[in-house]
């Protein structure tokens, strides 16, 4: 097992630039993951996870290649499947806790999502 690395939802894999009008009351999703010699994902853990974060589609994509995975899921939540992730919930299963996101709304001027907890 190699040695974990930081990585925030934000920002990776694909980091795009910070919008302080949206950043001022949207905050982050950091996660801790740790890969097995081979690079594939082994443990997941969740660092901090605020009500409300951004999202890119890359990264949402990249979440679903591969197929299911034990530590992300995405489902049309009520309201969803518009085309494009909005509406849909985002699950992040880490060994410490699970945190559960609603694509609320999409920004198309800086090409995210922002990510809410559910009601």
């Amino acid at each position: 097992m190699s040695l974990g690395r930081a990585e925030t939802v934000r920002n990776w894999p694909h980091p795009f630039p910070l919008f302080p009008a949206l950043t001022s009351d949207v905050g982050e999703c950091r996660i801790v993951t740790l890969h097995d010699r081979y690079g594939m994902l082994e443990r997941l853990v969740v660092t901090h996870a605020d009500p409300r974060a951004l999202i890119t589609p890359s990264l949402l994509e990249a979440m679903t290649e591969g197929g299911p995975s034990p530590f992300f899921s995405l489902k049309p939540g009520p309201g969803g499947d518009h085309g494009g992730w909005l509406g849909w919930v985002l699950t992040v299963r880490g060994e410490n806790r699970t945190v559960v996101y609603h694509l609320s709304e999409y920004l198309e001027e800086q090409n995210c999502y922002l990510m809410e907890w559910p009601d």
